[in-house]
């Protein structure tokens, strides 16, 4: 192609295909999600036009995003181009923000932080559902199902941490089992969108009270070629730097 403008019927084809494709698959109350990458800027022959291709590629995500009631990501190879993308959604979109200006200002700060490596994320359930992994209420009944001789009645009034206790006393001496099974259905193999965008901002620390370690692949995944920096967990791992005599 020799602009954008011949890429983009086609593209909008593509996402709006799939859109549809993934109509009504998530049953969690979050929208579908579709991704596309941005074509011809690799060895594609438009590397002088990467602006007006990846300009071109968000407009169009953000065409069929608000049509058919989607989530789109626009999957980039390298740092400059991911810059330039920000960039571009900053100059497009700014202007059109529903924030109001306090809210905006306040997102400006965050994102400040952000860029210096001031932010630590705070991550619950939801960053793990982003990978398919099982939400409290889920992994409970799947570990219910395994034990259909408790009654539902013993389960009725309960929160989760009591079921929880409830269901690992049913494997009386053998807690290991019950570690497995449970570890069987909370071990994600592949990270979601959420621990992606989190694990690239920049800073080396996290906070989370989820089971797997999702963010901790995703953050090695982004960093790896960065040998100077060593992510830290918390609680697991301290903020103080080690002493000369440990």
């Amino acid at each position: 192609a020799k602009d954008f403008s011949e890429l983009e019927p086609r593209l909008l084809a593509g996402l709006e295909v799939a859109a549809k494709r993934v109509q009504g698959v998530r049953a969690d109350g979050r929208l579908p999600l579709i991704a596309t990458h941005a074509f011809g800027i690799g060895g594609g022959g438009a590397d002088a036009k990467r602006g007006e291709v990846i300009g071109g590629i968000l407009k169009a995500a953000q065409e069929i995003a608000a049509a058919q009631n989607v989530d789109v990501v626009v999957c980039l190879w390298r740092r400059v181009d991911y810059a330039l993308a920000q960039h571009i959604r900053r100059t497009i979109w700014e202007k059109d923000t529903p924030l109001d200006p306090g809210m905006w200002s306040k997102a400006k700060q965050l994102a400040a932080h952000a860029r210096n490596g001031d932010l630590v994320p705070f991550m619950g359930s939801g960053v793990s559902a982003t990978a398919g992994l099982p939400s409290w209420s889920e992994l409970l009944k799947k570990l219910k199902v395994n034990k259909p001789d408790v009654p539902e009645e013993w389960l009725k009034d309960l929160g989760p941490l009591d079921i929880a206790t409830v269901l690992a006393d049913q494997y009386g001496e053998s807690p290991e089992e019950f570690a497995i099974e449970v570890a069987g259905f909370v071990t994600g193999k592949r990270f979601g969108l959420a621990p992606t965008l989190l694990a690239n901002l920049p800073g080396t620390s996290a906070v989370t009270l989820n089971y797997d370690q999702l963010y901790e692949a995703a953050w090695q995944d982004a960093w790896h070629e960065d040998s100077a920096k060593k992510l830290r967990v918390l609680p697991w791992d301290s903020l103080s730097p080690p002493s000369h005599g440990s």
